[in-house]
């Protein structure tokens, strides 16, 4: 089972490196205050990187999360071409918006360019994401791959993703 995880992965991944471009990828949303965002050499890193993307803080060192301020994140996120995982339970650019109005300035926000991973949710609000997700990262790579490169694996579904409403 996991060496075929494992080979579907290697394969989307060189699939993704055939693209001549990169987007920039902007990840999470402020929580009280503050925003955190994944370390450059973090599991979302590194699948944001596999999947042809350019992490914006794919510089710094860090594994783990790294926690900044929000003026912080908007400098960089200013060049932000896809938005992943804004907040745990939006749907809509609009409710994205609501959650501090500083965001509608944003030009990943302007061109409707955002993605959460919340469409697999239960009765309860629960996510498949955080329950399925750690054992099949060639299915996380598929749905990345198809949110930064559109004209790629266009017949596969989406698993955990999807694009937030206008």
């Amino acid at each position: 089972y996991f060496d075929r995880v494992a080979k579907e992965y290697v394969r989307i991944k060189a699939l993704a490196a055939s693209m001549g471009t990169r987007p920039s990828v902007l990840v999470n949303g402020p929580f009280q205050g503050v925003w955190s965002v994944s370390g450059g050499r973090s599991a979302l890193a590194r699948l944001i990187a596999d999947a042809g993307g350019a992490y914006l803080w794919s510089d710094d060192t860090n594994t783990g999360g790294i926690t900044l301020s929000v003026e912080a994140v908007f400098s960089r996120a200013r060049s932000a071409e896809i938005w992943l995982n804004p907040a745990l339970t939006p749907t809509t650019v609009a409710e994205v918006v609501a959650l501090d109005p500083r965001f509608a300035d944003l030009p990943v926000v302007k061109a409707g360019r955002i993605w959460n991973d919340n469409l697999k949710l239960n009765a309860t609000g629960g996510n498949d994401y955080f329950e399925t997700a750690v054992i099949r990262p060639d299915l996380v790579l598929v749905d990345l791959v198809k949110i930064l490169h559109p004209e790629l694996l266009a017949d596969r579904p989406f698993t955990w993703y999807r694009q937030m409403k206008k």
